[in-house]
């Protein structure tokens, strides 16, 4: 430490003389000399005095030496691992320098900690040649702008392995001679401060430390409870970028990839809740033999008094245990609960966006140095994010998980029944399980197995058929409504040229049945899309036109069919631009929330829907017989695979072509 002592009298000294013998010479730091060192024979420090000096020191090269002791004003920057690191820091500087040319700032005042404030105290100070230090987790998002861009030099603060030696050393007064590498990264002061004691032996310390570190790091201990990666159904596209990530990451063990940060270790699952974002993610950490660290908006703000400070210290601790046991993978859940900021209300617009600023800090961060070996996948229920989280060296890899198909439907069941009915069919149970997830599948196994123990038995086809597709508890008018709806549905999809996958009439939570097939896809136009919208309103339509009154079966939620094609009307005119204007305003999922707004545009969408309900009324009528047929096969049968319509179709077909001909012969 510098000669003069003016900050207390305690009854040591840091000055440069003899050293304590290294263990080996890879303990010398030469690129970053320290400025002072441990005597031999000094009187024992404790850690909380001697640990933010010494992390400081070996962070120091020679330049920034000389800007610190400079007769001219300097301005530096010092970005510290975490809002805990700040006070140490500080403290250990201001035995360096005036206490009142160094500003700290851990984001924890609101309206104090900002980049718009103080810039004339930083200016004025710099003017008249003293020097300006600003620490900070954050130095973008907290420390004055002038400062930022006036900065001589940029000092990151990293725990490096030869600090905490220096710091068990001027404790114990002894170094350890077995230090594992990265060992307190991602701990606070505190831990490590708490870990390494006075009078003990360094190999104690280095227990302790280890001890904090499992204590520290938030890791998922379903792990171990994942089904193998290589078993798991119905992931798509997101199940192929884990493979790929897998293949990667052994290719980078085993040497061929030198670069950690050159792998695709970013993305974000789409889907809507129970397709198994989960399951999947915790069987490829499984796979990589990584530590998974879960965490989500909501555990930020319930583990919190939930001030921006605390929930930033939280979102710290998340990032700083998955560098401390790096390679690692983080899983970020709910992320769409992260607002995106071209949306956010004014009123909380202040709140959030210090903490999406700091998030996208985090996620910029985490693709440098030793942070580029965290792997970060966040899982949504809603594709809203803000563009900023989404963009390159982000979150850029958007992967949507769509419900598993039959195929899928039957590899996750004997997942899930692990050698049970190995010898038997299960297609005709994975048909049933149509619109299922892979939750949905899970909890049928376990069904199925319960009535199987009270039964004193094996399970069998029978008890997971009817877990699957209970028995239908329904009255019979409202069996019959819902089949005419779906069949309207098929219907109109084979006659509009749409593919059909199947249709049920299994009540699958709040839909009584389910008509699968693929959506416009590709490059659309005008007409396919009005087309697919056809579709959406011929389950009401069939209503209309076979049974008189109409259900509110069409209507309801954010899924129902006249939710799903007002929000496509909306998008033909306020985002594709095939309608009357080539005005952008707003992306497909925001169209009928401006709809909602605009009395304009809302006159012009429903004008839009009347006129192509009139079409699908008369598509209702013209195919009256299939749907008909198709309506009494679901009655019977509960379950039509695509190919079981088109059948039911022409085979109404046929008996209409006779019964005209035999009208007439008859007339004949």
């Amino acid at each position: 430490m510098p000669n003069e002592r003016n900050c207390d009298d305690r009854d040591y000294e840091f000055e440069a003389t003899e050293m304590i013998e290294l263990e080996d010479e890879t303990d010398v730091e030469s690129e970053s000399p320290r400025l002072v060192a441990m005597p031999q024979n000094a009187v024992h420090v404790p850690a909380s005095e001697s640990l933010g000096w010494n992390v400081l020191q070996r962070a120091l090269t020679s330049e920034h030496r000389r800007l610190l002791s400079g007769a001219t004003g300097a301005a530096i920057i010092v970005e510290v691992p975490s809002c805990a690191w700040v006070e140490p820091i500080k403290i250990a500087l201001a035995r360096m320098q005036p206490p009142d040319c160094i500003e700290a700032r851990d984001g924890s005042d609101r309206r104090g900690h900002r980049p718009d404030q103080g810039n004339d105290r930083i200016s004025e100070r710099l003017s008249f040649g003293r020097n300006v230090i600003g620490i900070s987790p954050s130095p973008l998002a907290h420390l004055p702008s002038a400062l930022i861009g006036a900065a001589d030099a940029w000092i990151k603060i990293t725990i490096s392995d030869a600090a905490l030696k220096d710091t068990i050393a001027a404790a114990t007064g002894q170094r350890p001679r077995k230090f594992p590498a990265g060992l307190a990264i991602g701990l606070d002061p505190h831990d490590v401060a708490a870990a390494i004691r006075i009078g003990e032996s360094p190999a104690k310390a280095v227990d302790r430390l280890r001890a904090a570190i499992s204590a520290r790091t938030v890791v998922d201990r379903n792990v171990v409870d994942a089904p193998p990666f290589e078993s798991l159904c119905g992931f798509g596209a997101a199940k192929v970028w884990c493979d790929e990530l897998i293949a990667d990451v052994a290719a980078w063990r085993r040497g061929e990839i030198k670069d950690f940060s050159s792998i695709s270790t970013r993305a974000v699952f789409i889907s809507p809740p129970g397709l198994g974002k989960s399951t999947l993610v915790r069987s490829l950490a499984q796979a990589l033999n990584v530590p998974l660290i879960v965490t989500s908006v909501s555990q930020w703000f319930s583990s919190t008094d939930g001030h921006l400070n605390s929930v930033i210290k939280a979102i710290d601790e998340v990032f700083d245990a998955a560098k401390s046991v790096s390679p690692a993978l983080i899983f970020l859940d709910e992320i769409d609960a992260i607002p995106n900021r071209a949306t956010v209300d004014k009123k909380n617009r202040d709140y959030w966006l210090p903490i999406i600023t700091y998030i996208l800090l985090k996620l910029d961060s985490a693709i440098s140095g030793s942070n580029s070996r965290t792997i970060i996948i966040g899982a949504a229920n809603h594709a809203t994010l803000d563009e900023a989280l989404t963009r390159p060296g982000r979150l850029n890899s958007i992967i949507c998980i769509e419900r598993p198909d039959v195929e899928a439907r039957e590899g996750i069941l004997r997942a899930h029944l692990k050698g049970d009915l190995a010898e038997v069919n299960l297609k005709a149970v994975a048909e049933l399980a149509v619109g299922t997830t892979g939750a949905d599948l899970a909890d049928a196994v376990k069904k199925a197995r319960r009535a199987a123990r009270i039964a004193a038995r094996d399970v069998t086809l029978i008890d997971l058929m009817q877990a699957v597709a209970p028995p239908d508890t329904r009255s019979a008018s409202d069996r019959r409504v819902i089949a005419v709806h779906e069949a309207g549905h098929a219907v109109a999809r084979v006659a509009l040229g749409f593919d059909l996958l199947s249709v049920s009439i299994i009540e699958r939570g709040d839909a009584g049945g389910l008509t699968i097939g693929n959506g416009p896809g590709g490059v659309a136009d005008r007409a396919m899309l009005e087309s697919y919208i056809v579709i959406l309103l011929c389950g009401r339509a069939a209503e209309h036109v076979l049974l008189g009154p109409i259900s509110s079966g069409a209507g309801g939620g954010l899924g129902s069919d006249l939710a799903l094609a007002a929000g496509m009307a909306a998008s033909l005119r306020a985002s594709f631009g095939l309608a009357d204007t080539l005005l952008w305003r707003g992306t497909p999922t925001e169209a009928a929330q401006i709809a909602s707004r605009d009395p304009g545009l809302r006159a012009e969408v429903d004008a839009d829907l009347k006129r192509l309900y009139g079409r699908a009324l008369h598509l209702m009528t013209t195919q009256r017989a299939s749907v008909a047929a198709v309506a009494e096969r679901l009655l019977r049968d509960r379950y039509l695979s695509g190919e079981d319509v088109r059948r039911a179709i022409a085979e109404a077909d046929r008996m209409a072509l006779v019964a005209r001909s035999q009208s007439v012969g008859g007339r004949l």
